[in-house]
Order: structure tokens, then sequence, then C-alpha cells
């Protein structure tokens, strides 16, 4: 991926967003026999049809809308669905072979639901537009469309008795999706900044001495090696969760947040450290396409304000918290007992999570700057106590309140972000404990700084002054890693070695020195035998007027 982006999110795809896992949960056993051989060959090529000209990825308002009624395939008189629909940005729709498209269903005058189908694009009256070119990346997408055109009824995805069942198919589908496809190309992509910014910081010299020992390099070059390091073990941590046969909804949409944002902090990071060698395009840049391709993985799968200010704190709170639910069910359902029996359970959690706050307060004045785990858990019940408070005031309509929601997705998110690195970090390691310092350090910031947002948005200053009374009764006192810290984190995405190998662990890397990235890595290893730069091989470290001028006109 770290090769071709592009090429990356085009193999990521099938195998996310595709239509293989629907077809193994949900197909039926034709469905299953027909395709699953064919997609695993390669001779299929799904794309997943789902975004609309005027509802987006907004399901319930998409105009989309397929009749159940009687018609004619194959010569024959068969039940199926009469369809139209307008699709645009489709991931994979010009080369596609079969399309896995979601619509609104009709039965005798009723609208039954949400319905997915396997539509083949040879089908008699689908559509495949012209070919979009979103930033300028050799990436697969483009529209759809058909009018009247009947499917049968065996095209629809699990048969005529999934009619109805697919806005939960889909949103299975997009939970798993978003926890590993277009999380691997953010992680992919800072770890690629991290190998190479880091590698070019320290050969490129300015002043007489490498750039990397300037303070404001190394400040930048801190947060991208500590994303990177962050970013793969929180990857790998939740690889884990989906290999159990868990589907993390609330987890994916942080990954897929927190991965893409913090993707695009390090490109531009990196951009500011290459300067002139990272604006002007040609094929010496390392860096311009991945900063071309960022926008569209933040764009893909939710875009990332949807992600962070609705999904992960918003549509998880209904989904996480103990006791909501059944609430929410005993009161629907007339269930006075189920309603009173989980009612009664929320105000005992209250109560412990308050206890629990006041307690945790008190013993956080004797632990240690290094007890990162007692931090979390503090971090932890200060969260769940502020989510009752917000569900007292606001109800059901704190997903509006989208300035608090999103700060209390980030603070869910560096959470489990920090918990991922304590989970995975080598103790042992100096090394890797220097990392961990750094980002349990940044984290804290973070969680501070998203706290007191959410206090300051509450409507009575007299209920934010007593909330922050009981949350933070000593006082806020998280500090940013200094400058030696920095540069210590900095040094390690500076120099070869195992602490640069593990932070950029499974990405490609070149050799060659007549490679754009693979004469950073030969540059370094000069370095480390102490030997001068060879002249050829500091000029394509730094040149940026060597363009290939046939693809300049090209162009």
């Amino acid at each position: 991926m770290t090769r071709a982006f592009a090429a990356g999110s085009t193999m990521l795809i099938p195998n996310s967003l595709g239509a293989v896992g629907l077809i193994v949960e949900h197909g039926t056993p034709e469905q299953q026999a027909h395709y699953l051989p064919r997609l695993a060959s390669g001779e299929e090529v799904p794309s997943f049809v789902m975004t609309g000209p005027f509802a987006g990825c907004d399901l319930e308002r998409m105009p989309d809308t397929g009749q159940v009624e009687y018609g004619d395939y194959n010569g024959e008189k068969v039940l199926g669905i009469r369809l139209s629909w307008e699709k645009r940005y489709i991931t994979l729709a010009p080369v596609a072979t079969v399309l896995e498209l979601a619509f609104q269903t009709m039965r005798d005058g009723e609208n039954v639901g949400i319905t997915c189908a396997l539509v083949p694009t040879s089908h008699p009256g689908v559509v495949i537009g012209r070919r979009h070119w979103p930033a300028r990346q050799n990436f697969m997408t483009g529209p759809t469309s058909g009018k009247d055109v009947f499917i049968p009824m065996s095209m629809v995805l699990g048969g005529e008795k999934m009619l109805g069942q697919g806005w939960r198919m889909t949103m299975e589908q997009l939970h798993a999706a978003r926890a590993f496809s277009i999380p691997s190309l953010g992680t992919a992509a800072a770890q690629f900044v991290a190998r190479n910014v880091g590698a070019y910081a320290r050969l490129r010299e300015q002043f007489k001495r490498p750039i990397g020992t300037f303070e404001g390099v190394q400040t930048k070059l801190a947060s991208i090696a500590a994303d990177a390091f962050m970013l793969e073990c929180a990857r790998k941590v939740s690889m884990a969760a989906l290999d159990s046969g868990t589907v993390p909804a609330v987890i994916s949409a942080i990954l897929k947040y927190q991965s893409t944002e913090r993707a695009r902090t390090a490109v531009l990071d990196g951009m500011d450290i290459l300067g002139g060698r990272g604006v002007f395009e040609g094929p010496r840049n390392f860096l311009f396409n991945i900063y071309q391709m960022i926008p569209i993985i933040i764009t893909v799968e939710g875009a990332n304000i949807l992600t962070r200010s609705f999904i992960t704190f918003g549509h998880g709170l209904m989904r996480c918290h103990r006791y909501l639910l059944d609430e929410f069910m005993g009161l629907s359902s007339n269930d006075h007992k189920r309603f009173g029996r989980a009612f009664i359970a929320h105000v005992r959690h209250v109560v412990v999570s308050l206890i629990r706050v006041l307690l945790l307060n008190v013993a956080a004045l004797f632990w240690g700057r290094m007890a990162y785990r007692s931090h979390i858990r503090l971090t932890s019940a200060r969260f769940a106590l502020l989510t009752e408070v917000l569900l007292a005031v606001y109800g059901g309509t704190i997903k509006r309140r989208e300035r608090i929601s999103g700060a209390m997705a980030d603070i869910l998110s560096e959470m489990y972000l920090m918990s991922c690195v304590l989970r995975s970090a080598d103790p042992g390691d100096p090394d890797v404990q220097t990392l961990v310092q750094w980002i349990h350090m940044r984290g804290r910031v973070v969680i501070q700084q998203r706290f007191t947002d959410v206090l300051q948005n509450l409507p009575s200053a007299l209920l934010s002054v007593a909330v922050r009374l009981i949350l933070f009764p000593f006082g806020r006192c998280a500090q940013q890693p200094n400058s030696e810290m920095d540069k210590r984190v900095a040094r390690l995405i500076m120099n070869a070695g195992p602490i640069r190998d593990l932070i950029t662990d499974g990405i490609y890397v070149s050799t060659d020195p007549g490679d754009k990235t693979g004469c950073l890595e030969a540059g370094l290893q000069y370095i480390l035998r102490n030997e001068p730069l060879p002249t050829e091989l500091l000029r394509r470290i730094i040149d940026v007027d060597d363009f290939d001028k046939q693809e300049l006109a090209e162009l």
C-alpha cells in the first residue's frame, strides 16, 4: 500500500466492503456456490453501491426504490423487483462485475425497508457512468444507475426472506470494514512518513547541521513517530478482536477516524519538514502521492466529521451503555417491569460512578508519574460520570449536540489508543517506554482539553462549576512532553535500528539507491559507517529540479 495507495485501496475494498462477508453470512446456498469461488479467484469484482447524489450515505432517505412484482426473466414469469437507482462515488464501479446494491423496497404499497441485491453489471438496464478521478489518483470509482430494471428474487441477497433486512446487513458490513480497511491505509501512511521523513531529516543538512537536530523539526518528528507506533498497536489489538468474531462498532469508528486524521497530521508535518522537496511534484517526490490520497481515505466509509461527532459517542452510547437500551425497550414496549429494573440499576450505577470518581481522585495524589493504567482508569471513571450528567441534561438530544459529542468521542478514542499501546508495548525496552511515556503525556493533555470543552458547553455555569469540582477537585495538571522528550523520540526514526523497524513494521522498504525512498535507506547506512554521502546519492536525496520532462509535458 505504501508503494501505491490507489492499488492498496483497490485490493482492500473487495475484502472489506465487498460482497464476500455478506454472502458468507446471509447469502443463499446458490449465491454462495456461484459467487464465493469467483470472488476468491478474481473472476468477479464486487462494488458496494450505497451513496447517492442527494441522500449521500443516509440509507433511510435514499430515493432509490424497488417494487416487488412479477416480471419476465429468461423467458419466464417470475417474482422479482422492478428497480430504479442513481448512485455516485461508487468504489470499483468502473471495473465491477457485480453490484452489491442497497435500495428501499415497496411491497403491496408498503415500504418494507432496505434490501440488498447482487446485480451483475451485465444485467439489462444496468448503467455504469463515466469514471471519476478523485484527487488525481488512479482509484477506480464512478457512478451507476438503472431505470425500471427488473431483477429476479434470486438476486436478492439471502433471497425473498431477506427483503427489508438490508439496513442491518449493511451496518454489520460497515462496522467490520471500518475496523481494518481504511485504518490499515491510515496506519501505513503514518508509518511511511515516519520511516522516510525521519531518514530525510537525518540526512538533509541546513546551516551545516542535519535539519532533524532543530527543535522545531524534532517536535513534528516526535508526533509522527508516536502516531505511527500508536496506530500500529491499535490496529493489531483490533484485528485480534475481529479474528475472535467480534464486530466492534464503536471501536471501528474510533479506528477509522483516528487513523485517517493522524495520518493526515503526519503527512502535513512531513510536508513541512521536506519543504520544497515535498511540494514540487515529480518522480522523486515520495510524499506527494500520499498527500493527494489522504482526503480520499478520510471521506470514504463515513466522513470523519460524521464519524467523530455522531457515530463514536452519540450512536455508541445507545449500543454500549449498560442500562440505557433496556430502559428504552421497556418504555417502547410498555414493559414497566423491565423499565423499572433497568432504571433502578441505572441509578445505582450513577451513585457507584460518583463514589468511584471521588475515591480515584484522592488515590491519584499518591500515584507516580508512570502510573499509566491508573490514569486511564481515572479518566474512564470521569468519562462515565460525565456521560450520566449529559444524559440527564440532554436526554435523547445528545446526538445533536455535536460539539459535546465530538469532544466525548475524542476522550474515548484517546483512552482506547493509549490502552492499545500499553497492551502491545514491550515493558523491557527503554526506547519503547520512551514512546509510551510521550504518547501518554500527550494523550492526557488532549483528554484534559476535551473535558474542558464539554464543561464549557454545558447549559448552566453553575452546573459546569459543580461538575468540574467533582471531576477535577485538585485542578488539572497534564503537561505536554518537553523538548528533551521530543528529541529522544525523534531520534528513534532518524537512526537505523530495531526501534525504527518496529515503528514502521509491515510497510515496504526499498534498499535500491536508485529508488526515491531506497536512496534514504542507503544514505542512513552510509552515515552509520561514518562515510560521507556520495555526490550522486546526495543529489537524489535533495534534488527537486530533476523532473521527468516527458511526464511534465503529459501533465
